[in-house]
This record gives structure tokens, C-alpha cells and sequence, in this order.
């Protein structure tokens, strides 16, 4: 592989860098309601536990992401953005324009799938 081939000496590197920039912007602001009314009947309380469950779980996907998005602007400054993690190569452009966080070209990720899905079987 040849460094300057990759995406990382490419002009569009601005291009994702901004675009990560304003997800994890929109990531940031993206506040979750929380007020859940519990001094109904069970059915109520119920209810609300599930709200507040979903919330937390939105939460947790959501911190998730913005993690992979400070890291990827990381990969950016160290020049090593666009690089799976697991072969290697070069990452898709299209692929990091749809997906800036993503760590592994998609051969790497569908056998990383693969294997997730064996072992949760």
C-alpha cells in the first residue's frame, strides 16, 4: 500500500473531517426527555421503566458513536484515517463519506459479522 494513494493525501480529507466534525456536533446537542410520569397505575410505572430503559440504551449508541467519530478525527491528525484496522487497506471512499467512523473496509466487516453471528448462535 502506498501512502500517497490513500485517502489521507487526498484534497477531499477536508471534505470528511468537516463532515465528522458536524456529527458529532448534532451527536453533542441531541438531548433526551427523560420526564417520565411514574405516579400513574403499574401500567404507568411500566411504561415509564421502558421509556427510560430506551433512553438509556439510545444514550449508550450514541456515546458509542461520538467515541468512534473523536477517534476517527484522531486517525486524521496522526495521517492514519482510511486505514482498516484489520487488513490493512485502503477504506472505500464512499464507504467513509456514508460511515466517517468506520474502522474496517467492508470485507473486513462482513467477516467480522460472519463471526459475531456464529458466535451468538
Amino acid at each position: 500500500m502506498i501512502m500517497e494513494e490513500s485517502l489521507v493525501k487526498n484534497k477531499k480529507m477536508d471534505d470528511v473531517k468537516n463532515l465528522i466534525i458536524t456529527k458529532i456536533k448534532e451527536l453533542s446537542s441531541n438531548k433526551i426527555d427523560c420526564n417520565v410520569d411514574v405516579d400513574g397505575d403499574e401500567g404507568d410505572a411500566a411504561q415509564g421503566t421502558l421509556i427510560l430503559h430506551m433512553a438509556y440504551e439510545h444514550s449508550d449508541r450514541n456515546n458509542a458513536k461520538l467515541i468512534a467519530l473523536y477517534e476517527a478525527l484522531k486517525k486524521i491528525e496522526k495521517k492514519e484515517y482510511g486505514i482498516c484496522e484489520e487488513c490493512e487497506c485502503e477504506i472505500e471512499k464512499k464507504r467513509l463519506l456514508i460511515c466517517p467512523e468506520t474502522k474496517y473496509c467492508i470485507r473486513c466487516m462482513e467477516m467480522i459479522e460472519r463471526e459475531n453471528k456464529l458466535y451468538r448462535q
